[in-house]
């Protein structure tokens, strides 16, 4: 009887900590444009902001500002006041002197001239963790105009460039990051006008943050748990 009642302990052991593990191992994975939305902001670990205040979400109206840019271009999280602000290309924009850098699915931004538009990923866990943060950042034409872009941890500079014409930044350049977040700090990208640029332009943004270390219990408590059970069966023909 005793000999049962252990191996079915060690049954719903198995059960519960193969459950477990797999929990664990489906770690959360935040890429900006599968997460995007044009309806919510924040959402979710996300926000879209002019500066540091929320972007309100809106539709461009061709010639506000900028009378080159496209019409029909898809709604924006901007200060309403011009082109301001963040957007996912719907792959038809058509933009002037596009070099083919701006594809379906890229998530582009125009800066101020006086300010900055910004990406903020909260870490929405109760606990500290360390992540990669991948990412690429372009500029989406050449024309000689230029952006200055900071990615920073709680206010400090952890990478930093300029991309325009023949920048090594570009849609092939990897920024390859691991950080330490704690609960509530904020990873940021910040983009603005470089000061060796005449006037501002549009950069497109790739960026992805995940764990970087994921405990996989549920192989390791596999195997000790099935030495366990095989023990049970060694004891009981003994």
């Amino acid at each position: 009887m005793g000999i049962v009642r252990r191996r079915q302990a060690y049954a719903i052991a198995l059960v519960f900590f193969a459950s477990v593990g797999a929990e664990i191992t489906n770690a959360e994975l935040w890429n900006l444009s599968a997460d995007w939305s044009d309806t919510f902001n924040p959402n979710g670990a996300w926000s879209y902001r002019v500066g540091t205040d929320l972007g309100i979400t809106g539709t461009r109206i061709e010639g506000v500002s900028y009378p080159f840019d496209p019409p029909g271009a898809p709604s924006i999280w901007t200060d309403h006041t011009n082109y301001v602000g963040w957007s996912k290309s719907i792959g038809t924009e058509g933009f002037p002197f596009e070099t083919g850098e701006l594809q379906a699915g890229d998530v582009y931004g125009l800066p101020n001239s006086t300010g900055s538009i910004q990406i903020w990923w909260e870490n929405p866990l109760y606990e500290a963790i360390t992540v990669d943060v991948s990412g690429r950042v372009w500029a989406i034409r050449d024309n000689g105009r230029a952006s200055d872009w900071l990615l920073t941890l709680d206010g400090d500079t952890v990478a930093n460039g300029t991309v325009g014409d023949s920048s090594q930044w570009s849609r092939s350049y990897l920024i390859d990051l691991t950080l330490d977040v704690a609960p509530g700090q904020v990873v940021a990208f910040i983009a603005s006008m470089s000061p060796q640029s005449y006037m501002i332009d549009y950069l497109a943004l790739d960026l992805t943050i995940e764990p970087a270390v994921v405990p996989v219990p549920g192989a390791f408590l596999l195997g000790i748990l099935g030495m366990g059970v095989a023990g049970v069966k060694l004891r009981k023909h003994a």
